[in-house]
């Protein structure tokens, strides 16, 4: 079995690096903790797709311990899903350095991402819920809320961070299938990933950063240390709410400008 350097790990990252480098928790601290992560996994398995499944078991270790939050606290499930947001950068960097970037291996990395990702606010909302006086949500106590509300904020989230990926998806999808009918498409699945002509607006930078995994998790560490983890699903779900309402204005216009 060949052995990949730290350097060589770190290079084959110049695919993303550009891209990356809009979302500062991941450039500055998921992904060069990967790097070394990637250096000893790759001792054990060159196979990407094994952390994909390994990142997947986890992700639902930290499902499991939100759900019996009462019992276990709030920090395995914390801590579980850092680990499984930096084993989401491990596989990508073994794919890259192996040259074993395939569209089956983006398919699994990105449907797992999202069946994680997209559905662990429902389930510390449901935690939660079923909570016996659980000493982490003041906010409800000071604002004198019901505690449906913080199962309510958990799937406002998740479904409105679903569909405004479903807005997105399906607008780049017929994107490519009209620049394939035109000749017209370029990309490679191994080319540079560019960032948007956005990226120099502190308003985009604003809205797409609170969508990224480890600014959550950021967010969620600041809400449990001041025992404010209710107001951290309240913040997300209007959060994912507003951000539900502006993909389908932005993508809606930007199809029948650019699609007709």
């Amino acid at each position: 079995m060949p052995k990949y350097s730290l350097h060589e790990i770190k290079s084959a990252y110049a695919q993303k690096k550009d891209w990356e480098k809009q979302f500062p928790t991941i450039y500055y601290f998921s992904r060069p903790i990967s790097f070394y992560l990637t250096y000893l996994i790759i001792r054990i398995t060159e196979n990407p797709t094994h952390i994909v499944w390994v990142g997947f078991i986890i992700g639902l270790l930290a499902w499991i311990s939100f759900l019996f939050i009462s019992y276990l606290t709030i920090w395995p499930g914390v801590i579980l899903m850092v680990i499984f947001s930096i084993l989401d950068a491990v596989d990508g960097n073994i794919a890259r350095v192996t040259k074993k970037v395939s569209y089956y291996g983006k398919f699994l990395d990105g449907t797992i991402g999202e069946i994680i990702e997209g559905s662990y606010f429902f389930w510390l909302g449901l935690g939660l819920y079923l909570s016996k006086d659980f000493y982490m949500m003041r906010f409800l106590e000071t604002a004198h809320i019901s505690k449906i509300f913080v199962l309510l904020g958990g799937v406002v989230a998740v479904v409105g961070r679903l569909y405004s990926n479903i807005f997105q998806e399906n607008y780049y999808t017929m994107l490519v299938r009209k620049q394939k009918e035109e000749d017209t498409f370029m990309e490679e699945i191994t080319g540079k990933i560019q960032s948007s002509i956005y990226r120099k607006h502190w308003w985009y930078l604003l809205f797409i950063n609170p969508h990224t995994l480890t600014f959550q998790l950021l967010i969620l560490v600041l809400c449990v240390i001041f025992k404010v983890v209710d107001l951290f699903l309240f913040l997300f779900a209007i959060y994912y709410f507003s951000r539900m309402l502006i993909m389908f204005i932005f993508y809606t216009s930007r199809a029948q400008k650019i699609l007709s």
